[in-house]
């Protein structure tokens, strides 16, 4: 028979407040797929266990499903985001005999150690449309739910409208002026060796459904949007349809996201223009600067140079001290801010160690590497905050000599968008 299934979104930081876009993304492959949704929004409640359970204990589901966006807050000092959701998958499995599952963008920064400690019965691995219908499907089959579920290899349901803002209450969020996130690609063919979201396949939505649901969100009242993909440009024919195709809606919108230096040209930054993107991310690394590659200093004046002509605000999302970086680099790299003068500078010279990203060997070396900073012991899995930071801080910040263009982030509680 069909499956019950409650969703419930667990993310409770609200620097800023994010509309859970990954549960929305559920809905519609699992009603299509017959089975009966309710949802959960713990984002505002004072009592969420309290919550949880008198909805559980109401809706009496047979699959929970908890949206997870963040193990931490990725930057230094650390905020550890995770401490009550076990509490939370806790409680739910008091209630009932629902099977329990996790899934969400966390999952990009662990996997096993992940389920453990959610103290899940199955966990989904990056995407969840089509995977979380495979597990309703398996459990209606009377068949049981593997310990991790491989959500990239099931994919997206490119081909389904999300009709949004159907199941939660968006009045919160638009009191306290979110920008709502929607999804044209996900995954990035890249290899960073600090990013979680190195080597992932690259999932495109099948433009005409993205633009429906952009204006779905549109009816509602959003006009502040928010572009999830790894970097929009990633596919420069991709990127420059989709600007084509969001200036024909002719729709009242303000959208930004995260941009790679190039492909950038004077076209990509006329449709980025005329499509409604005020302001924007540029994703830079310092080590990369200093060659003739896609990522070099050459590509980033010109990005940089192309969107102040035409008034698009660009805040700078730069890493600094990759390991056998030298200090040269990245003084050259302030250098060149300091000339080219974005609207604002993040710096973030702190690696946060995941264990699905190359890096994570460091985290083993302990207390014989005097670089790395945070819960050096007792995390294998890497699930709490544990960072590599060669750079001696005082050492940048003369360097920066309290410029009020640069950021060192963590040190506000903002994110960079929000800064311009």
């Amino acid at each position: 028979m069909a499956q019950k299934i409650a969703l419930i979104n667990t993310n409770r930081y609200l620097k800023p407040p994010v509309p859970p876009v990954g549960i929305e993304y559920l809905l519609a492959p699992l009603s299509q797929a017959g089975h009966k949704i309710e949802t959960l929004d713990l984002a505002f409640e004072d009592n969420p266990v309290s919550k949880l359970i008198s909805f559980l204990e109401e809706s009496k589901p047979t699959l929970v499903g908890f949206s997870v966006r963040n193990l931490d807050v990725s930057t230094y000092p650390p905020k550890f985001l995770l401490g009550e959701i076990p509490r939370l998958i806790g409680a739910a499995r008091e209630v009932n005999g629902a099977k329990l599952v996790a899934g969400g963008s966390a999952t990009l920064c662990a996997s096993l150690g992940l389920k453990d400690y959610l103290g899940v019965d199955s966990l989904i691995l990056g995407p969840g449309e089509k995977a979380m219908v495979q597990a309703a499907d398996r459990l209606e089959g009377g068949e049981e739910l593997p310990p991790l579920v491989d959500g990239w290899e099931a994919g997206i349901a490119s081909n389904i409208v999300h009709t949004r803002g159907r199941a939660i209450d968006y009045q919160p969020y638009l009191q306290r002026e979110s920008f709502f996130g929607i999804e044209f690609q996900k995954g990035c063919p890249g290899s960073c060796e600090f990013c979680v979201e190195r080597k992932k396949p690259l999932l495109t939505r099948e433009i005409e459904n993205f633009l429906k649901e952009l204006s779905s969100l549109v009816a509602l009242g959003v006009k502040s949007i928010f572009i999830c993909d790894s970097e929009v440009n990633l596919d420069e024919k991709g990127a420059l349809h989709l600007f084509e195709a969001i200036e024909r809606l002719g729709l009242d919108i303000e959208w930004t996201g995260y941009f790679r230096p190039s492909p950038f040209d004077k076209k990509m930054a006329d449709g980025a223009l005329h499509s409604g993107c005020k302001s924007l991310t540029l994703s830079v690394n310092s080590w990369e600067l200093w060659n003739e590659g896609i990522n070099g200093g050459k590509a980033v004046k010109n990005f940089v140079e192309l969107c102040r002509e035409r008034g698009i605000k660009v805040a700078i999302d730069l890493m600094v001290g990759m390991l056998g970086e030298t200090r040269e680099s990245i003084e050259k790299t302030i250098e060149l801010f300091q000339k080219l003068r974005p609207e604002t500078v993040g710096i973030n010279p702190y690696f946060r160690l995941y264990s699905t990203t190359p890096m994570a060997h460091l985290a083993s070396q302990g207390r014989s590497n005097p670089n790395l900073i945070g819960e050096i012991e007792d995390n294998d899995s890497l699930i709490k905050p544990i960072f590599y930071a060669p750079t001696d801080i005082n050492w940048l910040k003369s360097l920066l000599d309290s410029d009020p263009l640069f950021v060192l982030e963590g040190k506000e509680s903002t994110v960079n968008y929000q800064r311009i």
